[in-house]
């Protein structure tokens, strides 16, 4: 991944996203087990792989993102803002996993979070 002062992000794969702010957060993780009433967002959407939790005042909802670890050794990828948690304020991101398993071995990093155009 290469960025620039621009605003400009470029993909290993040589996808080009423009970005308008740059955040270091602290990324941890979430996952529905399907029974606990969280397999919804506060936007009403399923919680799949690529949704996320923020703090509204930080991040508004709907905001699309893109998501990496601070020193690049793991990338999230694309992410958008559906949901808020009780846990969420500031700078901490919520990710979601599609298992608990994976969820845990993540659990809490700095990352980079690119909000996108």
């Amino acid at each position: 991944m290469i960025t620039n002062q621009s605003g400009t992000l470029i993909l290993q794969d040589g996808t080009v996203l423009h970005y308008s702010k740059v955040l270091n957060m602290q990324a941890t993780g979430f996952t529905s087990d399907g029974e606990s009433g969280n397999e919804y967002t506060a936007l009403g959407t399923r919680t799949r792989y690529g949704v996320c939790a923020v703090d509204p005042r930080v991040i508004p909802l709907k905001t699309n993102l893109y998501v990496v670890s601070a020193g690049g050794s793991w990338d999230y990828g694309y992410a958008r803002a559906e949901d808020v948690g009780g846990a969420v304020k500031g700078y901490i991101i919520d990710l979601f996993f599609p298992s608990a398993s994976t969820m845990n071995s993540f659990g809490r990093r700095a990352c980079t979070v690119y909000v996108l155009d």
